[in-house]
């Protein structure tokens, strides 16, 4: 919902596949999955000093059989190439996975001297499923946590070694979900992006949007519980100070990635002029919000 665009909602699910059937084959660099998906990667990496918990951060898109309905199946197989590995569906430019030499096309069958065919099994479910992505990219930041990662990687016929060196981050994940309204989320783990966000903010206003819910994720702000008691309008004046908390850090860890803060005023100026006069118990009125992060622009050192 638009008035919910930088919610702290962890009610909802966090996380989607990135990867549904496109016209072509991969996506572009400038398509919403890569552009939330090179956003995350540059606001993880570059904001280490504002979160107390770090992670390795992998800058890939990753697909399998199973992430497919099973009518989709033999196209994936045939579009991707797929076979019962973790196929590579994108690569964040500058990312650890693209220093490494992964690509587009590539399809990892094996790591640290493991086969991941074992873990096929949800190709015995007829829906869709992420399961297996998830426990791989698990096992894989696991793996780095230690050191560099050996990948045996196949691209069409050819098998070749990849050593994918650690680089730390924020941990979060960062996912695009499929709806078309204007939303966005965050929980102790995941930030989320709808598609329709995704496609109409521009760079600057996107890295706003995912600054101010990983702030949510580096302050603590993911408790669970509090829905229902700022229903009732219990404790909404905590709600609307961790927002206000939220667009300032988010704000400093949006330049910290190297997009303008301007963003922030732009898209916050937008939503106002979209919703209309509201009154919400989780948020102050985009007004207020509007006016802190010019003052905090205004004090910050140039």
């Amino acid at each position: 919902m638009i008035l919910a665009a930088l919610a702290i909602a962890a009610a909802k699910p966090a996380f989607a596949a990135t990867h549904a059937p496109q016209p072509a084959p991969y996506p572009s660099d400038t398509s919403p999955e890569m552009r939330v998906a090179t956003t995350g990667y540059r606001l993880a990496v570059r904001n280490l000093d504002h979160c107390p918990r770090k992670a390795p951060q992998l800058g890939l898109l990753l697909h399998e059989l199973g992430s497919y309905d099973n009518d989709k199946r033999d196209w994936a197989r045939a579009t991707f190439g797929l076979g019962t590995g973790i196929g590579v569906l994108g690569v964040v430019p500058g990312s650890a996975a693209a220093d490494a030499g992964l690509a587009p096309g590539d399809e990892i069958i094996a790591l640290a001297g493991a086969s991941v065919q074992a873990g096929a099994a949800p190709l015995a479910s007829p829906r869709a499923s992420y399961d297996r992505v998830e426990a791989f990219v698990s096992a894989l930041k696991a793996r780095l946590q230690v050191g560099a990662a050996a990948l045996v990687v196949r691209h069409g016929t050819r098998e070749r070694t990849v050593e994918l060196p650690t680089r730390l981050g924020c941990a979060a994940e960062f996912s695009m979900m499929p709806q078309s309204d204007l939303d966005a989320w965050s929980d102790q783990r995941y930030v989320a992006v709808t598609r329709g966000l995704a496609q109409v903010a521009p760079d600057d206003e996107l890295a706003f949007v995912m600054a101010h819910e990983l702030a949510h994720i580096a302050l603590g702000h993911g408790d669970k519980g509090r829905g229902l008691l700022i229903g009732l309008g219990i404790g909404s004046r905590g709600a609307r100070q961790r927002e206000r908390d939220a667009d300032r850090l988010g704000l400093t860890m949006t330049r910290a990635a190297g997009y303008s803060a301007a963003g922030a005023e732009g898209l916050l100026m937008r939503l106002a002029h979209a919703s209309g006069p509201h009154i919400s118990l989780t948020h102050p009125s985009f007004r207020s919000r509007i006016e802190a992060i010019k003052t905090a622009q205004t004090a910050e050192p140039k």
